[in-house]
């Protein structure tokens, strides 16, 4: 039984641990050459998880990590690329279930009875946006957690 108590607790930590080795901190750690041949200010941004515009798409996975989605295109001779993020909502739902089991009573196996179930489902729903046109930054957008 603790174990289902503690199953909606589990998904939501393996859900927060989507994007790449998790913070920037890790993936420059991972990538410390590519790191340091940015200029100081771009290092500034990535360190602390920031993006601009004019940025390579290499120092927006440093600064976010990896996208949950990707979409490609083009606009006459541009290349196009748009990198989208998601996060999270849990969605609680409730239910309530009556007198019926299994087993025999007399024997006093199964389960009989009624009682209320608890459940927890997270909804995914994108929380930014990076809009690229020949590998650079020209767009990026980022909502609140909600």
């Amino acid at each position: 039984m603790k174990f289902f108590l503690l199953l909606p607790l589990v998904a939501f930590f393996a859900m927060s641990c989507t994007h790449t080795s998790g913070t920037p901190e890790a993936r420059i750690s991972k990538n410390p050459q590519f790191y340091n041949s940015l200029d100081d200010r771009e290092q500034f941004m990535v360190k602390t998880g920031q993006i601009e515009n004019g940025m390579s798409k290499s120092s927006v996975w440093l600064a976010w990590g990896e996208p949950d989605a990707k979409n490609y295109g083009q606009d006459g001779s541009t290349r196009t690329e748009q990198w989208i993020y998601r996060n999270y909502r849990p969605i609680y739902t409730q239910s309530v279930f009556g007198a019926s089991g299994y087993g025999r009573r007399h024997y006093n196996y199964g389960y009989y009875g009624s009682g209320l179930g608890l459940g927890v489902s997270y909804v995914p729903y994108p929380s930014a946006r990076v809009d690229f046109e020949n590998d650079r930054v020209v767009r990026w957008t980022r909502g609140s957690s909600r």
